[in-house]
């Protein structure tokens, strides 16, 4: 054998060992794991979701909150500490019972405004084409046009944001990264 036909004898092995280990490290998206997040209280409603929450991971550079009303429509409301705001109309709100257990809330046209001022400033809303990290369920999924928000159990819970959580619950943001922090958002007013 020739050493051009071993080098692309090499690279072609390479490629093949590169894309088993990628297949082997990167879940796919519609990977189910189950619901690895706190479980919400055995008392919970979707009227429990009624209310204004706060996000708690933007406390000082901003405000990120959201207000969910019982007609199903709700409406966020940015403020970037250095003056970028942003308040959007009435939309759509819905929740979906995963086959994990957990449940997923939907927020059509919601922007999402955590740790990407580039993401925020998306006029249709969501996620655009990046994959977001779900750690319930250990898996990938998009948010075109909608933001998608873990509804979290809090009881036992040692993250300082999120403890005393009024009715028990939270709500948490999808992750841009594996290697970045949750934040959530938490019942400010009913």
């Amino acid at each position: 054998m020739s050493r051009q036909a071993r080098k692309k004898t090499f690279v072609a092995l390479l490629i093949v060992l590169l894309s088993a280990a990628c297949e082997a490290i990167v879940p796919k998206p519609t990977e189910k794991t189950g619901w690895s997040c706190r479980p919400l209280p055995e008392s919970f409603q979707e009227s429990h979701l009624i209310g204004i929450w706060q996000n708690t991971g933007a406390a000082g550079t901003a405000t990120d909150e959201i207000i969910l009303r019982e007609d199903g429509t709700y409406k966020q409301m940015y403020q970037k500490a250095y003056g970028y705001r942003y308040e959007s109309s009435w939309q759509r709100w819905w929740i979906e019972h995963r086959p994990s257990g957990g449940i997923y809330l939907h927020l059509e046209g919601m922007r999402y405004c955590h740790l990407t001022d580039e993401e925020c400033a998306r006029p249709d809303g969501g996620g655009g084409d990046w994959w977001f990290h779900d750690v319930c369920e250990g898996r990938l999924l998009e948010m075109r046009g909608e933001v998608v928000l873990a509804v979290v159990g809090t009881k036992g819970t040692r993250h300082p944001s999120i403890i005393g959580a009024p009715r028990g619950i939270a709500l948490m943001h999808m992750l841009p990264s594996s290697d970045t922090t949750s934040s959530f958002f938490v019942l400010e007013k009913e």
